[in-house]
């Protein structure tokens, strides 16, 4: 009895941690561009560091000393056929999880305004075709949108406005995770099948 509410307790805490949300909001406009990253409730702002981190991976490269030729010949790159495996893998992997994904805010305010008022327009123009695209190809995974171009003909650069806020649950995200790595090892394993098939019959 004891060992049937212990696996009870069990699975109940992974089905909640599997609803918890993860996600991300990124924000663009005059100021610059902002970053957080969501857990659940935790929200972790990112950004602000670029130029520290810039310099410190130009020092780490610096300290990093120069691999010899020998060596570098020696290593083995992965054949293209188990390229194109992984690709073809990350590729549908990747599609199924953008599809798993459900955008809370979409906010996009565009000012076409250049130099050229022939450019002006065109861009004008441009914004608001994929702006119409974009609505058609996100619905159903959109919550909120807020899409607008403008033009301004008597200033001389654009301007954009932009803020993306989206989520996945964790349980889709291991659903997902788990689904490309058996898949990739099916096809992994398929592959060195082949290849010692082939040199069985060389011989």
């Amino acid at each position: 009895m004891k060992a049937l509410i212990v696996i009870g307790i069990i699975l109940l805490v992974l089905l909640l941690v599997g609803l918890i949300p993860v996600g991300a909001e990124a924000e663009y406009d005059d100021d610059g561009f902002r970053l957080k990253v969501r857990v659940g409730p935790l929200r972790l702002r990112l950004g602000g560091r670029e130029e520290k981190q810039k310099k410190e991976r130009a020092d780490k490269k610096k300290k990093e000393p120069a691999e010899p030729e020998e060596e570098k010949k020696k290593k083995k790159l992965p054949s293209l056929e188990l390229i194109k495996i992984a690709l073809k893998r990350g590729y549908a992997f990747l599609c199924r999880l953008v599809s798993r994904f459900r955008v809370d805010v979409l906010k996009l305010h565009f000012t076409s305004a250049f130099d050229d008022p022939y450019v002006t327009a065109m861009a004008y123009a441009a914004a608001g075709t994929a702006m119409d695209g974009l609505l058609r190809v996100g619905k159903g995974h959109i919550s909120f949108s807020d899409l607008r171009a403008d033009v301004d003909f008597d200033r001389a650069s654009p301007s954009v406005d932009l803020r993306v806020a989206l989520h996945i649950r964790i349980c889709q995200l291991v659903h997902e995770g788990l689904g490309f790595a058996f898949g990739f090892l099916i096809d992994f394993l398929r592959f060195k099948r082949g290849i010692q098939h082939v040199k069985s019959s060389d011989r």
